[in-house]
């Protein structure tokens, strides 16, 4: 059960992570990158949201699955 909650936490930071350069690179580069018109937001402070979580879940990554 640790090991599917520890792959959820791994899975939404990588997709986290991947978020926040997407939207980097719509602010900075003027791309209008998504999926069916649902472009990501070309915004600072949301690429550093999605850098926040990435961030939390790692550290959460981290503590969880190393041995004692």
């Amino acid at each position: 059960m640790k090991d599917l909650i520890l792959l959820l936490v791994q899975l939404v930071g990588v997709v986290s992570f991947l978020g926040g350069i997407f939207a980097l690179m719509n602010r900075l580069f003027g791309f209008s990158i998504g999926t069916k018109g649902n472009a990501l937001p070309a915004d600072f402070r949301a690429a550093a949201m999605l850098f926040g979580i990435a961030a939390v879940c790692g550290l959460i990554f981290y503590l969880l699955g190393r041995k004692r």
